[in-house]
């Protein structure tokens, strides 16, 4: 998901569009536990009626006619007749539907794609299949397979499509929804992740465990779906048990609102579950032992299924002879057929229960989920005189399933009151040893079968390892009666746990075994023994080989990898290499633009299915040679590009695009329209690609031809652009785990010593910075910005991150474009008044206005007497001071928060005056001209809302004191501006205290300090319209001016009153600022005090100066290119506390520097 097609239609996705994907997610969810469900409500109800007709026919013919043969006959006839249909259609028309699936479900999570694994004719398939199989009495039951039919729904879903529907109605109408009705998740990682969702909803419904099928792909998908993927599993889990709970239960009684619980396998409605299953404490070695014993059979199981068996299948039925294949399905129905109908013929009778006695253990109905279309008599006649059952075909010639709850005992709590509703021994070894045997024969054959459900059936004893837990049951309960006679064992426990245990040590489950076991039938309280029964088989299961799944894989030579962390023999050997032992050198290449005939080539002769992409190939095909990787493009998707003819160019058009930057639009050749751009996305991510097999791939390279000769396929936009990674000296099992847990297919390996440009860190990827490093960059795509080392700013096209809030910037652009004239300020200030006063140069109304807390008042002709105001202008500061240093930056004044590096820092260019009045020059000189560039070009780009640079706090007149010689002390500062006064008298206090101390107080320093103040009040602000000077006031209790030479300025003040209304912002040592800005119209709603303040808002003039007492709030926007002076003073009767604290900073600043 990291081609420069794929980055850049969600670099165009909107916020909404986001939000849009994120409920369709949801959406698709709830649609692939729907369908789960419906698909195993039809599945119960076709074995419930196949049954029905076996069975049911079988015994009215020995009712009628009794005998061994006829009934015979008919019984395995059927059988017969179902297993054929069960092995034709995987033989003849869907061999990918063979099998439980699991191995092939395992390797895919895995990262190895098995072809047609997940295609509609598999999923129908798998349905017919496993419908006939389950009805002719193989071994097997349907979970295993839903787990693949789960995952078939989900990355169906995710497809949003069907080109086997498609190709089914020969191209007239297009299987296909749109990308706006959920086409979002046509990608291999959406795909995987939805069919791990799709599977363990078929697990979930197949046992009624919603968290054991979430648990189920946390530890088979051998990856790490993710938290997200793993809760939207749960949710489909519930939403699958919920709708095929409420379908069975409408089916079997007509409503959805009966008395039956819903959310379980066994229905429970009025059995003492919390009574029937316990466990004592001096039983739990027996536990530990049973589980071992039973955890060895299960390795033996897989050693001889595996082994023996597959050796005998592969020789004698091999897996292209289709006839031989069905052939076997049926050989195995008709043997599993005669033994279960001659143990049923030779069974012992039994007397049935009295009325009474069958209330006690059958005083339930059929569990609601449980699909049947007629009642089976719990105790079959058979061939059993009048008043007599048949203790063998009460099992062996019953649907396992409609016995489960009262096999299990959900009616007594002891062995005792069980002895009727249970197996009794022999009948427990007999089940146990046939199931056993045709198990082994069983698994592997070619139909859709598996082996979970035998074993988990057996956990309600009805297969291997529950009776092998019954036998113990029931030697244990012998055993405790001739001890103690009030002793009671529970059965139904030990047949849980013997279930439990024989499935972990068969598949070598853990935390979902446990689930499983439990949540089907409701023991939970059994977790505890039966997790350390499921965990000691597994333990030693594991001494001797690995599970069945694992086994097949191998056999199929799979490249299946283990955690290596979990197993020793793996770790001892990945430990001992690096990444550089296993690599192959020498590596197949492609240039970033192939010739077709060149591609056509290597598609041919190789059969890799990855490929780098670098302008060095030769270089690459050198045998340890290094090379530079522009990326890795998939065999697949250069199947598609030539399939649909996407990326083809002609060869003029191909050396354009090798001559065009990396990046650039001409290089990626993409289109620059939306909609184009999605066309071609959708056409590129079909999913699934149905080119699996070299035949399918041989008729796309045919196709293409000649028909393409001189032409090229350009690879860049279709690439992955940032492939991982590996050091060539890291070692094997880092290696290891890194396929595991991102279902690689492959991975480059990097010199020992790679070169690095930056460094990341968690912190960097949290949502709140990744929200300002995104702000950063839409930024950077809207100014033009200042080079550092002083080249001409119009030359220098190069972006770089702006502002940290650029929405700030957008809402206050749309304020000042509201500006009508240069009095239309009260329309973007809400509640601002008008009101300030004007006056001529007299001294005594700027006394006033300092006295009994301050006003601001505008003088009008301040700088009369000023030859600034005839000489001051751009072009005179270049002339004469172009050469001088400055540093310019993009905000005003600055804060802490700014300083700091990372997403959001003040960004600073040190240049000269020079380029930088050029690049004030470069931009429009007014608001009005910026406004309609913006509104002629149409473009966001130059709409002015990003803050341009800054010449703020200019120390003009201490680095060139002839400027002073135009700006002398204004007129109506006279007799006001008192600083130097309160120098000197400060400076007398001072010396006079140091002469009595007889300390020494160095002149030279002091009068340094003195001068240094004095200069560094006066200060020069310079920049283009747009700057903005931030809602402030000036530290140390200073008055101040503002006088303009160039341009107009927009200015927002606030008394000192308003300080609670105004948001400070705490930790600012030289002004004191607020995170107020008056012309964004969201203040209101972001600081509700804000509404409490009183806005004075006005436009200074050139020759126009503001006085503005201590503590009051200022704010300031260029409307034009400007200059403006600004100085900082202080009067004795006012403020001179002020400028006695800031002279005892600087003194003792001085006095830290020199130690």
């Amino acid at each position: 998901m990291d081609t420069d097609l794929e980055r850049e239609v969600r670099k165009r996705q909107r916020k909404a569009e986001a939000a849009c994907v994120q409920r369709w997610r949801w959406l698709l969810v709830l649609c692939i536990g729907t369908s789960v469900a419906a698909l195993s409500m039809i599945l119960n109800l076709g074995i419930a009626g196949l049954n029905l007709v076996k069975i049911k026919a079988t015994e009215r013919l020995i009712a009628s006619t009794g005998g061994f043969w006829r009934p015979y006959f008919l019984y395995v006839g059927l059988s017969a007749a179902y297993a054929v249909c069960a092995g034709a259609i995987v033989a003849f028309w869907a061999p990918a539907a063979a099998g439980s699936g699991m191995s092939e479900i395992k390797a895919y999570f895995n990262g190895v794609h098995s072809p047609g694994l997940l295609s509609l004719r598999t999923l129908v398939g798998k349905l017919v299949s496993a419908l006939f199989v389950l009805s002719a009495g193989l071994i097997a039951e349907g979970e295993a397979p839903f787990v693949h039919i789960g995952a078939v729904v989900g990355g169906g879903f995710a497809s949003a499509g069907s080109r086997s529907l498609t190709k089914l109605l020969r191209g007239r109408f297009e299987v296909k929804l749109p990308r706006s009705w959920g086409g979002f998740f046509r990608n291999d990682f959406d795909h995987r992740n939805f069919s791990a969702i799709g599977a363990a909803a078929g697990m979930a419904v197949a046992f009624a465990a919603p968290v054991s099928g979430m648990v189920f792909i946390a530890e088979e998908s051998a990856a790490n779906l993710g938290a997200p993927t793993y809760y939207k599993a749960l949710a489909a889990n519930c939403v699958a048990i919920l709708i095929f709970n409420l379908l069975s239960a409408a089916y079997n009684t007509g409503s959805v609102m009966g008395n039956t619980r819903l959310f379980s396998l066994l229905d429970t409605s009025t059995a003492d579950v919390l009574g029937l299953f316990y466990v004592r404490l001096w039983e739990l070695p027996i536990v530990v032992a049973m589980a071992c014993a039973i955890g060895a059979l299960g390795s033996l199981f897989v050693a001889l299924n595996s082994h023996l068996v597959y050796a005998l299948r592969k020789r004698f039925i091999p897996s292209t002879s289709r006839f031989r294949r069905t052939l076997e399905v049926v050989g195995l129905a008709v043997v599993t057929g005669t033994l279960w109908f001659g143990v049923s013929y030779g069974s012992p009778c039994s007397p049935v229960p009295t009325p009474e006695q069958q209330a006690v253990l059958f005083p339930e109905p059929l569990p609601s989920n449980i699909v049947t279309l007629a009642r089976y008599h719990p105790y079959p006649q058979l061939w059993c005189p009048a008043g007599q059952y048949s203790v063998y075909g009460q099992v062996f010639m019953r649907p396992p399933r409609l016995m489960l709850k009262n096999l299990v005992g959900l009616s007594q709590g002891s062995a005792r009151g069980l002895g009727r509703s249970l197996l009794d021994a022999p009948t427990a070894a007999l089940y146990g040893a046939l199931t056993f045997a045709m198990l082994t024969l069983t698994y592997g054959a070619g139909a859709s079968l598996g082996v979970i459900t035998p074993v988990l059936q057996a956990s309600r004893c009805l297969h291997f390892g529950a009776a092998c837990g019954l036998l113990v049951g029931h030697g244990i309960a012998s055993l405790a009666a001739t001890i103690d006679d009030a002793a009671t064992v529970s059965l139904s426990t030990y047949a849980v746990i013997g279930a439990a245990a024989f499935l972990s040590g068969c598949v070598r489950y853990k935390a979902s075994a446990v689930l499983i076991a439990v949540e089907s039938t409701g023991a939970w309280v059994l977790v505890v023994p039966v997790t350390i029964a499921v965990f000691c088989a597994k333990v030693v299961a594991d001494r001797f080989n690995r599970g069945i799944f694992e086994a097949y894989l191998d056999l199929a030579c799979v490249p299946f990898l283990p955690e290596p962390m979990t197993s020793a023999s793996v770790s001892s050997v990945t430990n001992q290499l690096t990444a550089a032992d296993v690599m192959a050198t020498g590596v197949t290449a492609l240039p970033p633009v192939v010739a077709i005939t060149e591609l056509l080539h290597v598609l041919q002769s190789t059969s890799f299915q990855a490929f780098p992409v670098t302008e060095e190939v030769e270089q690459a095909a050198q045998p340890g040679a290094e090379f530079h990787v522009l990326g890795v493009i998939e065999r697949k998707a250069m199947l598609k590009m030539l399939q649909h003819r996407i990326g083809f160019c002609e060869g003029l058009v191909a050396a354009e695009i090798l001559n065009a930057p990396g990046h650039s639009r001409s290089s990626t050749g993409l289109p620059e329209d939306t909609e184009e751009l999605l066309a071609l996305l959708v056409s590129f991510e079909q999913r699934p690609f149905k080119a699996d097999s070299p035949e399918d791939q041989a008729a796309i390279l045919r196709d293409v031809g000649q028909s393409c000769v001189g032409r090229y396929l350009n690879l860049r936009p279709f690439m992955f652009r940032a492939p991982l990674l590996v050091q060539q000296g890291a070692s094997l099992t880092r290696a290891l785990s890194l396929f595991r847990q991102m279902g690689l297919h492959h991975i480059l390996v990097a010199p020992p010593d790679p070169r690095a440009i930056g460094f990341i860190t968690r912190k960097d990827l949290v949502y709140d910075n990744a929200c300002l490093a995104n702000l950063r960059k839409h930024k950077a795509g809207q100014r033009e910005t200042l080079p550092s080392n002083g080249q001409d700013i119009c030359d220098d096209k190069e972006q770089h991150p702006g502002t940290l809030d650029v929405e700030l910037a957008e809402r206050r652009q749309q304020s000042l474009n509201a500006l009508d004239n240069a009095h239309g300020f009260e329309k973007i200030v809400p509640k601002a008044r008008c009101n300030i006063e004007r006056f001529s140069t007299v001294a005594a109304d700027v006394i006033a206005c300092l006295e009994d807390g301050g006003r601001p008042i505008i003088i009008t002709d301040a700088f009369k007497n000023w030859p600034a105001v005839q000489k001051w202008n751009f072009e005179f500061f270049k002339q004469r001071y172009g050469h001088s240093p400055v540093k310019v930056n993009d905000r005003a004044p600055a804060r802490r928060a700014d300083l700091k590096s990372g997403p959001g820092m003040l960004q600073t260019r040190d240049t000269s005056l020079g380029t930088y009045i050029d690049y004030v020059k470069s931009l429009p000189s007014t608001l009005e001209e910026l406004r309609d560039r913006a509104q002629s070009q149409n473009d966001a780009s130059t709409s002015g809302c990003s803050s341009p640079f800054y010449l703020n706090g200019w120390r003009a007149f201490s680095q060139h004191p002839k400027l002073a010689d135009d700006c002398p002390g204004p007129e109506f500062l006279c007799g006001v501006d008192q600083s130097t006064e309160i120098l000197c008298a400060l400076e007398a206090t001072l010396l006079g205290r140091a002469s009595q101390k007889s300390e020494a107080l160095p002149q030279a320093d002091t009068s340094g300090a003195w001068s240094g103040i004095s200069r560094n009040l006066k200060k020069v602000f310079m920049g283009p319209p747009g700057t903005v000077t931030r809602l402030h006031y000036d530290a140390g209790a200073a008055h101040g001016y503002l006088g303009q030479v160039v341009g107009r300025k927009l200015f927002v003040l606030f008394p000192p009153t308003d300080t609670p209304f105004l948001y400070r912002i705490e930790g600012e040592n030289e002004t004191v600022q607020s995170a107020v800005d008056p012309l964004d119209h969201c203040t209101s709603n972001a600081f509700p005090l804000y509404n409490l303040a009183s806005p004075i808002a006005f436009v200074l003039h050139p020759m126009e100066a503001v006085i503005i007492p201590q503590g009051w709030w200022h704010y300031a926007v260029a409307l034009d290119a400007s200059i403006t002076v600004m100085q900082s003073f202080y009067h004795a009767p006012t403020n001179a506390a002020g400028m006695v604290e800031l002279v005892l900073k600087s003194i003792a600043s001085i006095k830290k520097s020199r130690g």
